[in-house]
Formats: C-alpha cells, sequence, structure tokens
C-alpha cells in the first residue's frame, strides 16, 4: 500500500475551511503590520532617562507608569509566561526595572517584591548551565553596582555578588584576548608577543578601553605565557601558538567565531557603559548612531548614550518611539524590514508561501527599493543585509552584492565594541548568501564564503543542492510551538528579543498543506506506476526501474503542476531505461535501431524494429511524448511534439557515439572531444523541454531557438555530466568506458605517468570542480536576471534540475545506491511528519 496513515494526533485538529481561512488572516495581518512585543528591559532604559538639563524628572513617565503596571505575581518583569521556567533574561529584566523604579523613587512595594524575586532566584544568574543572553555577565553585574550605588539592598550573598563580579572580569579578560588573536594575522608567535604587538593598534582603534589595555601584566619570552587570562586554552594551540598548561583547572576553550550582527550590540553598548562606567569610550559607540538618532535602532543603547550625557539627539528618537507604542518600547524600532523578511523566509521554509503571494511580492518589492536607496534599516545589520540579499537574488531582483561589501573583511567587525560576540544566525545568513555568486569574479561574495565558512558545520548541504520538499519536512518537524519554547527556555542574543513570527499558526497551516500534498503526490505515483506497465517498460529485465524515486525528483522541488510532474518523471524514467540499453544491454545494431528511429519519429514504419526491446523503447518513447504535447495544447496553443522529438534525437546520438567509443574502445583525444557528445548524452533534453511546457507562459517557436535556450540547456548537462563523471570514474574506468575526470588526467600527464596516477586524478578532479563552478555561476546568473528571451518559470526549471543533480552525486551516484534515495522519497511522499499540533481553542491556536 501507497497510503498511510496519519497520526492520531493531526485527527483532532480542526482542518475546517473557516479555520484555515482564519489562520491565513492572522499570518496575512502579520505581514502587514509587525506588532513588536514590549521589552521590559529596554523601557526601564527609557525610563532612566531625565528630563533635559533637570536630573529629578523622568522625561518619559509613561514608561515608569507601564513598569508599574506590568510587574508579575511573583515580583518579575520580562517575558515570564505561564509554565515558562525563571531564567537569566528575566532575572535581568526585573534588575532593570527596579533600578528604574529606585531611580525616581516610586513604586516601593514594587520595588521589595523585585527584590525579594532576584533573592530567591539568584541562583539561576550563577549557574553557567543556563542559557543567557549575550554579554549578560557584563550588563547583569553593571546594573547590580548601579543598584547598591543607589542604596538598594538586595536579599543576596556578598559572595554571590562577588562572584558574578569575577564572572563579569573573566569575560570581559577573555574578550580582549580574542580580539589579539584576530590581530594577530595568524603569525606563529607566543601571546606575549601577539599582546605587545597588538596593543597600540587596539589603543588606536579603541577596541578595548585604555585602562584595561594598561593592566596587560606580561611576562616576555621565546615561547612562554604566564598570564591567568589564557588558562582557558589550556594544551591546545591557538594561532599556531603552543600554550603552556597551567597547574590549575580552567573553564574549557570558548569557540572562536567571526563577530556577529548589530542587532546583538545593544546589550553591548548599554552593559559594557553600565558595567564599565567611565572605562567605556563613548565616542566609540557614538560612531554607530543612526540617522534616526538612535544607537542601532535600539531604545535601550540609545537610553544609555543620552544618561551618560552624550547622545541629546537621540531624545527625537526616544520621544517618537515612546509616543507611538504608549509608554513600552520594543527591543528595537523600527525593524519592519527584518521582522518581514524573517517571515517571508520562514513562510517558504515551511512551504506555504504560495497562500501569500500577493503579501511576499510586496515585500520584496519593497526590500528591493530600500536595497536601491542604501538604507540603513536594510544595510547596517549583517543578517537583515544578508538575508535580502538571498531573498532578492532568488526571486528574480537585478541586484549586485556591492551592498555586501561591507562584510568583506572579517576584521571590519573587529573595529568595534561587538567584535567579541557571537551571532551564528548572521552568519548563517552571510554564508549561505555567499553561495549565491553568479560570476567568477564576484570578490564580494567569495571573500564573505571564505571566512564566514566557519558555520559550514551547520550546513547539511550547500543551498544549490537543497530540495525545497524536503527541507521544508525538516523545518516542519523541528518548528518550535508556544508550547515548546516555554518548555525549553528562549534563547537570546539581546533581552527580550523574541521575534514576531506567529509560530502555531504558520506550522498549523504548513502541516496541513503536507499532508493535503502527500495524497496528490501518492495518487500521481499510482498512475506512473500504471504508465510503467502500459508502456511495458516493466518487461525490460536490464531497466533500473525507480517511479518513487524519479517522481521524488518532481515532487521534491515544488513542480507548480500535475502535469508537470508527471512528464518530469515520466522523462526522467524513459532517459535512464534508454541510457542503461546504450550502456551495454543493447547491440550495436538495436543501438543505431533506435537511433534512426527518433530520428524518423513519425516516419518510423519505414525503418521497422531489430528487436522487441527496441520496440518497446522506441514506443515508450514516441508515445509518451505524442500524451504529453497533446496535454499541452491548451496552454501552448500549438503542438509542440516536435521539440520533445528533437531533444530525444540529441540524446540518443550522443548516447551512440559513447556506446561507439567503448565498443571500439576510442579514447578521444581532448576534454573537449569528449564533452561535445557527453553534454547531450546525459539526457537533460527531453526531461526540461517536456516539464517546462506546463509551468508558465507559451513557448514560442523563438524561445525554443533563442541562444539562451540552447546555453541553458547545455550548461545544465554539463553540471549533470561533471557531477557524475566526479563520482563514478573509478566505475566507468573498469567498465571500459571514456570519462572526462580520466581523460583530463591523461591530459596533464602527458599520456607518459609523469608523477603519480593518484595525484593526476586529484588535479583532474580540482579541476572539474573549478568548471562546475563556473557553470553553476553562470545558470544561476542567467536564471536570475531580470532579461532574456526564455520567460522565468521556464528558466527556473533549469536551475531546479540544477539542485536535483547536485543532490543526486553531492556525495556518490544516488542511483547505484537506492537505499539513500529512497528513504528521501518516501519522507516526501509516505511517511507522516512527526510533529504534534498544539491544540486548537476555538479557531485560535
Amino acid at each position: 500500500m501507497l497510503r498511510r496513515t496519519i497520526p492520531r494526533s493531526f485527527t483532532s485538529w480542526d482542518n475546517t475551511k473557516a479555520h484555515k481561512n482564519e489562520l491565513h488572516d492572522k499570518i496575512r495581518k502579520q505581514l502587514r503590520d509587525v506588532q513588536l512585543p514590549p521589552s521590559s528591559y529596554d523601557t526601564a532604559w527609557v525610563a532612566m532617562v531625565p528630563v533635559q538639563g533637570s536630573h529629578q524628572t523622568p522625561r518619559f513617565p509613561q514608561s515608569i507608569e507601564w513598569i508599574l503596571q506590568n510587574q508579575y505575581d511573583d515580583g518579575s518583569w520580562g517575558t515570564n509566561l505561564p509554565g515558562l521556567v525563571v531564567n537569566k533574561d528575566i532575572l535581568l529584566c526585573t534588575l532593570a526595572c527596579v533600578v528604574a523604579l529606585k531611580r525616581w523613587n516610586t513604586g516601593r512595594h514594587h520595588i521589595s517584591r523585585g527584590l525579594n524575586f532576584i533573592g530567591r532566584n539568584f541562583s539561576v544568574a550563577m549557574d553557567e548551565q543556563i542559557v543567557a543572553p549575550v554579554g549578560f555577565n557584563i550588563t547583569f553585574s553593571g546594573l547590580l553596582s548601579l543598584a547598591t550605588g543607589m542604596g538598594l539592598e538586595l536579599p543576596v550573598m556578598q559572595t554571590d555578588i562577588d562572584g558574578i563580579i569575577h564572572f563579569r572580569k573573566i569575560e570581559l579578560e577573555r574578550h580582549c584576548i580574542l580580539l589579539f588573536l584576530r590581530l594577530s594575522g595568524g603569525k606563529k608567535h607566543p601571546i606575549g608577543h601577539y599582546i605587545r604587538r597588538c596593543r597600540p593598534i587596539l589603543q588606536r582603534r579603541r577596541l578595548v578601553p585604555h585602562p584595561l589595555l594598561q593592566r596587560l601584566p606580561l611576562q616576555a619570552g621565546p615561547s612562554r605565557c604566564h598570564h591567568p587570562w589564557l588558562g582557558f586554552w589550556r594544551g591546545n594551540e591557538i594561532a599556531g601558538v603552543k600554550c603552556p598548561s597551567p597547574a590549575y583547572s580552567a573553564p574549557p576553550r570558548p569557540r572562536v567565531l567571526p563577530p556577529p550582527s548589530p542587532l546583538t550590540l545593544p546589550r553591548a553598548a548599554t552593559g559594557l557603559g553600565r558595567g564599565l562606567g567611565n572605562l567605556q569610550d563613548w565616542n566609540q559607540v557614538m560612531a554607530y548612531q543612526r540617522k534616526n538618532g538612535s544607537i542601532f535602532n535600539s531604545p535601550s543603547a540609545t537610553a544609555a548614550t543620552i544618561i551618560h550625557g552624550h547622545n541629546y539627539s537621540g531624545l527625537a528618537y526616544l520621544d517618537f518611539v515612546t509616543s507611538k507604542f504608549g509608554g513600552p518600547v520594543p527591543v528595537m524600532y523600527p525593524q519592519n524590514a527584518y521582522s518581514q523578511l524573517c517571515m517571508v523566509d520562514t513562510l517558504e521554509r515551511m512551504g506555504i508561501s504560495k497562500s501569500f503571494a500577493c503579501e511576499i511580492s510586496d515585500i520584496l518589492d519593497m526590500t528591493y527599493r530600500l536595497w536601491m536607496h542604501n538604507e540603513e534599516e536594510l544595510m547596517l545589520d549583517m543578517r537583515t543585509c544578508a538575508m535580502a540579499f538571498r531573498l532578492l537574488r532568488m526571486h528574480g531582483y537585478d541586484i549586485t552584492s556591492d551592498g555586501m561589501a561591507q562584510f568583506v573583511e572579517q576584521s571590519s567587525f573587529d573595529d568595534s565594541i561587538h567584535g567579541y560576540l557571537n551571532d551564528t544566525k548572521a552568519l548563517l545568513e552571510l554564508y549561505k548568501s555567499s553561495q549565491l555568486r553568479c560570476l567568477e569574479d564576484d570578490l564580494i561574495l567569495e571573500e564573505i564564503g571564505s571566512w564566514s565558512a566557519r558555520v559550514e558545520y551547520a550546513l547539511k548541504c550547500p543551498v544549490y543542492a537543497i530540495l525545497e520538499r524536503l527541507e521544508q519536512k525538516r523545518n516542519i518537524e523541528q518548528f518550535k510551538t508556544k508550547e515548546q519554547l516555554k518548555i525549553e527556555g528562549f534563547k537570546l542574543l539581546k533581552s527580550g528579543y523574541r521575534g514576531v513570527i506567529p509560530n502555531d499558526e504558520i506550522l498549523a497551516l504548513a502541516v496541513d498543506e503536507f499532508h493535503s500534498s502527500q495524497s496528490v503526490y501518492q495518487q500521481e505515483l499510482q498512475d506512473l506506476n500504471s504508465w510503467v506497465a502500459q508502456t511495458r517498460l516493466d518487461e525490460l529485465k536490464f531497466a533500473r526501474l525507480m517511479p518513487s524515486i524519479t517522481y521524488f525528483s518532481a515532487a521534491a522541488i515544488l513542480l507548480p503542476s500535475e502535469s508537470a510532474r508527471i512528464a518530469w518523471t515520466q522523462n526522467c524514467i524513459l532517459t535512464t531505461t534508454v541510457d542503461d540499453f546504450f550502456d551495454g544491454e543493447g547491440s550495436k545494431e538495436e543501438m543505431e535501431n533506435l537511433v534512426k528511429l527518433i530520428e524518423k519519429w513519425d516516419g518510423h514504419g519505414e525503418i521497422g524494429f531489430s528487436s522487441e526491446c527496441v520496440e518497446i523503447l522506441f514506443y515508450a518513447v514516441y508515445n509518451t511524448s505524442k500524451q504529453i504535447a497533446e496535454k499541452a495544447v491548451p496552454l501552448q496553443k500549438r503542438n509542440v511534439v516536435d521539440h520533445i522529438a528533437e531533444s530525444w534525437w540529441f540524446t540518443v546520438r550522443g548516447m551512440l557515439t559513447e556506446a561507439e567509443w567503448r565498443m571500439d574502445k576510442y579514447v578521444p583525444t581532448t576534454v573537449e572531444e569528449y564533452m561535445l557528445a557527453a553534454v547531450d548524452s546525459f539526457a537533460v533534453g527531453p526531461i526540461i523541454t517536456s516539464a517546462a511546457l506546463f509551468v508558465g507562459p507559451e513557448l514560442s517557436e523563438e524561445v525554443f531557438r533563442s541562444e539562451e535556450y540552447i546555453h541553458l540547456m547545455n550548461l545544465a548537462n554539463t553540471i549533470g555530466r561533471l557531477l557524475n563523471d566526479m563520482q563514478t570514474y573509478e566505475k566507468e574506468i573498469k567498465m571500459g568506458k571514456v570519462n572526462s575526470v580520466m581523460l583530463h588526467a591523461l591530459s596533464h600527464s602527458g599520456g607518459g605517468g609523469r608523477g603519480s596516477p593518484e595525484a593526476s586524478m586529484e588535479e583532474a578532479k580540482r579541476e572539474m570542480r573549478r568548471i562546475l563552478q563556473g557553470c553553476r555561476f553562470e545558470l544561476l546568473r542567467l536564471v536570475t536576471r531580470d532579461a532574456g528571451v526564455v520567460p522565468p518559470p521556464c528558466r527556473k526549471l533549469f536551475w531546479l534540475m540544477s539542485k536535483v543533480l547536485h543532490f543526486v552525486y553531492m556525495e556518490k551516484d544516488r542511483y547505484f545506491t537506492a537505499e539513500g534515495m529512497m528513504a528521501s522519497a518516501n519522507a516526501v511522499i509516505l511517511d507522516p511528519l512527526q510533529v504534534t499540533l498544539p491544540p486548537s481553542d476555538s479557531g485560535t491556536l
């Protein structure tokens, strides 16, 4: 049986049309109007801002009132949802609100309850195993110092407070050393040498407060390093330098990642400001002031600079934000671009973006305008900029990578206070964007890719080898509901930052859409099995008939219609079977007979069949092609079977040439001679030509005859041929078949065995990978550009084919190891989702 039952947990979900419409409406509303939740932490900082010229009067009393009205029963502030365990973010928000109230001597009862909450849960702050917002030790300790300086008596032992202060010292010192190492250039010298050489650089760039630099005790020596800050690198080699193992135990070595998005900077600015006091160089912070007067669009960072008397121009920004939100403020404002792009990305990753095509188009149009005008909201945040670039490029907007130039040099991040933070998500966005190169000389994306590749371990496979439906299933199963977030706790970059994505509604729609599509896939697969029997292909014992696997390639790339998926799959099965026939199952007479039959096409009766095998193959190709062409007549306004037949003739002609080489033991003299036949024989032509008839607008004769269409076809065939050759050359050499890797190795060894055969093969594979990369760049450039004779939906087919080919041949020829491919096929077509939906409550999840 193909069909499998949906888990019981799904049957209770209210999937009526009315409920689904309600879910759609909620998501559309969120796409149009981003709702930013209030941040207790940021509101507390804004509440501490005094009236200009009067330090005894608050400028934003409405923010103080909001703090008074929004304390939880347990005395806390922050995102203290029912069932959510106390975390460091809640402690930080609570302490900030207590300090804000004490600043104006109001809310005595609220202060008392807040202090008691902190006292009861202070162990959370001391627990290094609990996830914390970035810079927590610096910020929390700074607020503790401020609170005690105000006369607040925390119900906490002094030893615990000293412990927090110690954590702050360790964190600051550790980040100083990370900066030293980043500025060292990777030269192999003792650590002390780095510090002495980097001290003037750090002072000049103001990366570390000057007084802190002067407290760097160094002991010079050729290979000695006695500074206690380096203890956590015990027994490890950093930047080529061997550090001695100290006699004491130390924390494990931290992961050194490139610096993050400015999303994390407000915490750094306010935390360092309060945590370091006069050690902070506020001029360095002010270098990041936006045109609207804010620091990184962050109310808390902006308030901190105003409180320290360095940013009175930011008052207008805070006036506007508090007026807009009525007292409380969000973590960041504005962040419409970031939030909306996150929504678009999430909807696409979950497989439900088609339902919101109009809204997504509007958002991307707006993003394109921001990109073209170099707007700060988009361009100054690394993650937002990278995500915008990726989405715009893949949706066909004509943009260059110039906007990413600011992120080329990793060292550019080290020139700021946020060089010590770790934002892996931002790096992930940069890394994915770097894989969308259209030009070989796009040095911007090349450089970004070279250093952001540190997060490559987190990627299962590159963007150009991901099959959307398979990835969407994984995303759905890993998607976090609100309840799961409560149980697991929030992982934060900045206090109060929760994002604005309606998780439960998106998950419900994604699950429903995925299971609905599986029902369609299963029915179409049954029809394909019937077609295999009707064409008698199952009578050919040599044929690798794998309808599930071949259909999976059509379903996994989300071909838009049943006709496109069926045509794609039928021709995949046919080309694979014909390829097996030419690989040795047919005699030379039979091969030549089949080529002549396809060349004559409608006149095949004049030729006759040399065997039953040839008859089965020809009629399978002939009748299927005619059926596809007839089905496409309403869309194409004409019968285009000639184009399908022509693509088949090019394919079998190339296959016959390769077969003759094998039988005659002929080796082409050059790779170019080999590729003339091998490109067409890879057989992408019939697959794409047939599917293209059902994916978009009418395809005129001009389109099929255009240089662009021919070039796209050659690129797709070349990509497939090179991928196949690199993975199967060892097996094909044993079979006596010619292969581009072997030919390149022979040409570079002069045929006389210069160097070892293994070295020649490795060099050949490197060269093939370089050519492959160039073809992929050129293909993506053609697919994503604005102009062109070939309509965009048709162009996209060539890119989707490239993704399938990279997926199949990324590690090995999966057609010869069908077990892995079958598992992937079942995941998309048969296997139900492993996910439990939240309960529906009167239509609201």
